[in-house]
């Protein structure tokens, strides 16, 4: 299955920033909050990430990047080097 392009900004910014709310990933990307959900729906099927919910107030939503998605996101850095020229 191929990544969408918000799928891979999403999945770039967990690798890098760790753990994001829905808010924290549209803060690092830019992206609407319609797509930020499209995107993550997506890649949780893909099993690139997990959400986890707060046990306390505020109940607070965490997006992380799964293993799988770590290295997918390491390759995607990889590609993003090459087509930079380095």
């Amino acid at each position: 299955m191929p990544l969408s392009k918000f799928e891979a900004l999403v999945l770039m910014a967990l690798a890098r920033e760790g753990p994001l709310t829905i808010t924290g990933i549209r803060r690092h990307t830019g992206i609407s909050p319609s797509a930020v959900y499209t995107a993550v729906r997506g890649l949780r099927v893909k099993g690139l990430v997990v959400e986890e919910q707060e046990k306390d107030f505020p109940f607070r939503r965490f997006i992380t990047a799964t293993e799988k998605g770590l290295k997918v996101a390491g390759l995607l850095r990889d590609v993003e080097k090459l087509l930079q020229g380095g």
